[in-house]
């Protein structure tokens, strides 16, 4: 405290003693200025660069921004490729089902339509096969019954002319023997009439037997008349006659049964079996 009390009246001696001088010359002014021109400048170097490091910040955002813009872009344009390669590889695998499933239908409809056109034609066949069995059928009934109605001609006519024939035969044969079995010894039976009727009655059912049957009958009508004519006949005409008798014979059984050894000759005509 004494201390204080020296100093603060030493500086009123001072200020008594000494005249007053000017509080800011030049020189504090300066300094002034100059100390405060320090935290100014500090403080505006600090501002600028607070600002600059700011756009700086600003500036590393927008690139950041727009980088993770970019990125995002990428990303979603790789998204989008990708959803549509999935989308094109989808379609193509549609479309590869789609033709999968569209030849499986065509084979499927072709498999039924060759079923259908194999059981058309087996139906066709089936009904070709019975038309044809019944034409057959009917062919073969048409065929009998003509076959059991040129058997019965025949038939009838042989047992009109067979008997003729014989009769004519053994006339024949009883001239050779200058006997007849029928008339007196000093009498000829005339076989003219006889041959007429057997040749008539064959005319009127020519159309029922063989051109081999008509030739053979025709023969044996003309072997008839030419030995009718002669006054005696010999033995080589007689063999000759007897030959041309038995085949007519043998012929007439073959047309009577439509086959061979049907009918039996007798000793005076063909009998039916």
């Amino acid at each position: 405290m004494e201390q204080r009390g020296d100093l603060v009246a030493a500086t009123n001696a001072s200020t008594l003693r000494d005249p007053p001088r000017k509080v800011w010359n030049s020189l504090e002014i300066t300094k002034l200025i100059m100390s405060s021109a320090t935290p100014i400048a500090v403080f505006t170097m600090g501002f600028v660069l607070q600002q600059q490091a700011a756009e700086a910040n600003r500036v590393r955002e927008a690139h950041a921004q727009q980088e993770a813009t970019e990125r995002q872009h990428a990303a979603d344009a790789q998204q989008l490729a990708t959803r549509r390669q999935d989308e094109e590889r989808a379609q193509l695998q549609r479309l590869a089902d789609q033709r999968r499933d569209d030849a499986l239908r065509a084979a499927a409809k072709d498999d039924a339509e060759r079923l259908r056109r194999e059981a058309i034609a087996r139906d066709d066949a089936l009904r070709r096969e019975s038309y044809a069995h019944d034409l057959a059928a009917r062919a073969q009934t048409v065929e009998l019954a003509r076959y059991s109605r040129i058997i019965d001609k025949r038939a009838d006519l042989w047992q009109r002319i067979a008997p003729l024939n014989e009769q004519i035969f053994q006339e024949l044969l009883a001239r050779k023997m200058s006997v007849s079995p029928f008339f007196p010894h000093d009498q000829r039976l005339d076989v003219v009439p006889i041959l007429q009727s057997s040749e008539a009655a064959f005319a009127a059912e020519r159309p029922y037997f063989s051109k081999a049957f008509a030739i053979r009958l025709g023969s044996f009508y003309r072997d008839v008349a030419d030995l009718n004519l002669k006054a005696s006949i010999d033995e080589a005409q007689w063999v000759a006659f007897s030959r041309a008798h038995e085949e007519l014979l043998q012929v007439a059984a073959d047309e009577l049964a439509l086959r061979p050894g049907s009918l039996v000759p007798s000793t005076n005509a063909l009998a039916i079996d």
